[in-house]
């Protein structure tokens, strides 16, 4: 009685630890950053059809992102308006879930203490704590898969009612259409199961998992033709994930340091743990599950292997953040390792080796987290730079904004309600590039227009980009008062810039917050 109830509170401590990380971050409510506006714009100003569909050639409007996802991201938002803690609302609720759910794995997999050790490494690993307040759904995938996972640890239960095969069909056909995952676990978890009731004679069983997985294959194929195609065809989105793809063609010595990068990040940016200390209990695990033929690592270990061919087939990016759903599966065959690794060992030694294997797992994703949340602060502040740009700036004004820095434009001035019918920009590149005659960017115009409450209505652009060099004259200067608006989370305004505004006219009062910026400047006579 008295161990349960100390299980008990340390698993419910654990979790509202975990509770407490995830929430200290939303809270703090930080500005939407590049990848959170561009989403944010896109689900504010765009049809559903629209960012999962392709129109014509044209891949911009589009968003990589699944379906139910985004589906859901718009019912909140014209339910409870565009706001930042609105649109981060989905991933810190999945996050929150996923807590819960793994606490429920952890206790089927382990036995006390070991799945609450289980359970503290994922509740302060860092990247699920980081993506549980960002608009991005791999926050819903870790839970997606979590669900699943317990499904097929009770699916014995299903077999007894019609109407539990049918709704464990339905909640995996909707899977599919809420995260890109959803097919991965499915067929991973539902194929394994299949072969275990094939070779154990349980045909009627494995006849109706046969049944399931065909229905959602045909689902998969109908999202697939859908939506799904459109992403293997944008040669940009291809580009961005190619070093994430497994270079399987290539050479021994380059494949092997493609996987011990991914495994470092992995390891280090996505559960906060040292990799050498990770891989070495995963192999005591997996060699162990082996040699006893446990069908439960089989079903952690599956997701993991499919999920690397899939990279090499450049289908998915083997890339930490994009495989958070595969790190709770990864901590319980750490931990499997770690138990496994405490039996080998004579019973004398085994409390202290217990306890030194605690804290030597434990010390450095929480180390990880408190130091997350005690250095809170935003990718970009582009919030700070459109409320002065609100107060600031005139009719009349030149507005020249990089091309980055356009979604965050477009959001905020819907977030403060700025009364303006019409805007006209010129864009300019987020790059400074060199030629023979010097630095020069590119230029191109756009104008928006807004309803009555300043948020996004339509847009008019031109892809006829024009190049001017730095160092003519007259390459902002279409007015005589000038805005320069700049945000970009991974690059700076390039010195160039300010440069040439500075001998073309007199500085004003500029605005600088943290990877943004809102200069101004007096270029005419």
């Amino acid at each position: 009685m008295a161990k349960n109830t100390l299980k008990n509170a340390s698993v419910w401590g654990i979790i509202l630890l975990g509770v407490f990380f995830r929430l200290q971050e939303y809270f703090a409510n930080h500005p939407l950053w590049l990848d959170e506006a561009a989403t944010a714009y896109k689900l504010i100003s765009l049809s559903m059809g629209e960012m999962i569909q392709r129109g014509g050639s044209d891949f911009g409007k589009m968003h990589a992102y699944p379906a139910g996802f985004l589906w859901a991201q718009k019912a909140l938002v014209s339910f409870l308006g565009p706001h930042e803690m609105v649109l981060r609302l989905l991933p810190l609720a999945s996050a929150l879930a996923s807590l819960w759910l793994f606490a429920r794995v952890t206790q089927k997999f382990f036995i006390y203490p070991w799945d609450v050790l289980a359970l503290a490494l994922f509740s302060f690993a860092p990247m699920p704590i980081q993506y549980a307040n960002q608009l991005k759904p791999f926050s819903l995938d870790c839970m997606v898969a979590l669900g699943f996972l317990l499904l097929f640890l009770n699916i014995e239960k299903v077999f007894f009612s019609w109407r539990r095969l049918l709704a464990l069909t339905l909640v995996g056909v909707a899977g599919i259409y809420f995260s890109f995952i959803g097919i991965v676990v499915l067929m991973s978890w539902g194929g394994l199961s299949f072969i275990f009731y094939l070779r154990s004679g349980e045909g009627r069983k494995a006849r109706w998992l046969a049944l399931m997985l065909s229905f959602w294959a045909l689902a998969f194929i109908s999202y697939f033709k859908l939506s799904l195609r459109y992403f293997l065809q944008d040669e940009g989105l291809l580009r961005y994930w190619h070093g994430s793809f497994a270079p399987l063609q290539n050479g021994l010595m380059e494949n092997a340091g493609w996987i011990a990068a991914q495994t470092e990040g992995f390891f280090r940016e996505g559960l906060g743990l040292p990799a050498g200390l990770g891989v070495f209990f995963i192999i005591v695990g997996l060699a162990t599950a082996v040699s006893k033929k446990e069908r439960m690592t089989l079903f952690l270990a599956a997701p993991v292997v499919l999920m690397f061919f899939l990279s090499a087939m450049r289908l998915y990016p083997f890339e930490s953040r994009m495989l958070l759903f595969l790190m709770p599966l990864t901590l319980c065959l750490l931990v499997q390792g770690a138990f496994q690794f405490w039996q080998f060992q004579s019973p004398a030694v085994r409390p202290l080796l217990a306890a030194v294997t605690a804290v030597l797992l434990l010390f450095y994703p929480l180390r990880s987290a408190l130091g997350y949340i005690s250095h809170q602060q935003s990718k970009e502040d582009i919030r700070s730079v459109m409320a002065v740009l609100k107060g600031q700036k005139q009719p009349q004004d030149s507005l020249y904004i990089n091309d980055s820095a356009q979604y965050g434009y477009v959001y905020y001035h819907c977030y403060f309600g700025w009364k303006e019918p019409e805007a006209r920009l010129i864009k300019f590149s987020d790059e400074v590039f060199h030629d023979a005659r010097g630095p020069y960017i590119y230029l191109w115009p756009m104008s928006v227009s807004f309803d009555e409450r300043g948020c996004y209505a339509t847009s008019a652009s031109t892809e006829d980009f024009t190049k001017h060099y730095l160092s003519g004259r007259g390459v902002f200067g279409e007015n005589k008062r000038t805005w320069l608006v700049y945000s970009h989370p991974r690059l700076r305004l390039p010195e160039f810039i300010p440069a040439y505004l500075d001998r073309e006219g007199k500085a004003g009062p500029s605005t600088k917050a943290r990877n943004a910026a809102a200069l101004v400047y007096d270029l005419g006579p």
